[in-house]
């Protein structure tokens, strides 16, 4: 699973993150407000980066 965050503007953030076979990022994504496709998903999140990469990387972890 790839994870990538980028800043839209002071305190947002994108994230996007792509998967092969053992993650399902669509539904991290809705989990976090967002959508997409099992293999390739994302959404728009606000607050410290740190934070945002901290939770979205407990997501990925619960389905591995």
């Amino acid at each position: 699973c790839s994870i990538f965050i980028y800043e839209l503007e002071e305190n947002t953030y994108k994230v996007s993150m792509r998967s092969d076979e053992y993650v399902n990022v669509s539904e991290i994504a809705q989990t976090l407000g967002g959508g997409g496709h099992i293999r390739a998903a994302g959404c728009t999140l606000e607050g410290n980066v740190d934070e945002i990469l901290s939770n979205v990387v407990k997501e990925v972890e619960k389905q591995l």
